[in-house]
């Protein structure tokens, strides 16, 4: 009865929030179809998976454009709908997604942020590869994904990251953001991954990868090479912003044989650097130095006081900056000769 007083005296809602309460309860208000009429922005209760019923009625409200929900286990949908969805937020609870969005034909979306909050589970690579299948399927057109997913990928497997993602290429994406809750077995971040990945969006205004390192060792083993930042400079030319779970101090014949860009990201922030074996002296600058001459020669419009990400810089990546700051600072100096 609250439900349908409250629509009933609002009839040019636009916004409608549902927090804290079963939403079976209120799925008969809004299989009034004419009380969403101008509803453009509906955001369910995240703790709560969403009633199919009530995704059932609003698959069909054609003024939809941004749809924040919660979803369980699925077995299979009887609907197909949200035409004007533009921007898409899903929580999972429990269980593969992958059945829900078969009821989404959505050409127009261009954003979807999806998260597992599921932790209980990993989510395997033939998982993953599943799931890109059916975003590439159902949101053609989109450019903005996030993924938040407590990805696996088992040592000595045959299937790789870039194997598990490559449905999504052919998308016309320009921001993708990738965070796992877990450490992945190496063979993860590799340079053929992050080839690929440059390779099939050109287009990328910003890309960030957030995984936890399982060790020290880990890192050393994975972290992003000197080739990889030179495959995404080449590769994304309109590159702005770049995240990276970590990255290997350059050897002098990698800085060296670099090409001199003019790349214009502007941040970037590392979460772990690899300085190599044997562990070096803390007041050694010299695996810090190196990554600031590599990082001037491909990037030389850095920010190195900015916003990096939303996130604090650890000591060691304020250190790589601060030499990069040194680098630009000689070039503005330099008098011609």
């Amino acid at each position: 009865m609250l439900f349908r007083t409250i629509f009933n005296v609002t009839p040019h809602l636009t916004h409608l929030v549902i927090r804290h309460s079963h939403q079976a309860l209120f799925h008969p208000c809004l299989s009034n179809l004419p009380i969403l009429h101008m509803v453009h922005v509906v955001c369910l209760d995240q703790d709560e998976p969403a009633n199919v019923d009530v995704l059932r009625t609003l698959s069909s409200v054609e003024s939809l454009e941004e749809l924040s929900i919660a979803v369980g286990a699925i077995d299979r949908v009887d609907f197909c709908g949200f035409p004007a969805l533009k921007k898409l937020n899903v929580s999972i609870l429990s269980g593969p997604p992958h059945a829900m969005f078969d009821g989404f034909f959505s050409p127009r979306l261009r954003e979807l942020s999806l998260l597992n909050e599921h932790y209980g589970n990993s989510m395997d690579i033939d998982e993953l590869l599943k799931m890109s299948t059916t975003l590439a399927k159902c949101f053609p057109a989109m450019t903005d994904l996030t993924l938040a997913l407590p990805l696996s990928v088992r040592e000595g497997g045959s299937a790789s990251l870039a194997s598990a993602l490559a449905p999504l290429f052919p998308l016309p994406l320009s921001n993708f953001s990738l965070y796992s809750q877990r450490a992945l077995a190496s063979p993860g971040l590799t340079d053929e991954f992050f080839s690929t990945l440059a390779q099939s969006w050109p287009h990328l205004l910003e890309f960030s990868v957030v995984i936890p390192r399982a060790s020290d060792d880990d890192a050393l083993l994975s972290g992003t090479t000197a080739q990889s930042l030179l495959s995404l400079a080449r590769g994304c030319p309109r590159l702005r912003t770049l995240q990276l779970p970590s990255m290997k101090s350059p050897q002098p014949e990698e800085i060296g044989g670099c090409a001199v860009l003019q790349h214009s990201l502007r941040t970037l922030n590392v979460d772990w650097l690899a300085v190599g074996r044997p562990a070096v002296d803390p007041g050694d600058e010299g695996p810090y130095r190196a990554c600031a001459l590599l990082l001037d020669k491909l990037f030389p419009d850095l920010d190195t006081g900015g916003d990096l990400c939303g996130v604090t810089p650890t000591d060691a990546w304020k250190r790589v900056l601060y030499g990069v700051r040194m680098c630009q600072l000689g070039r503005s100096n330099r008098t011609p000769s």
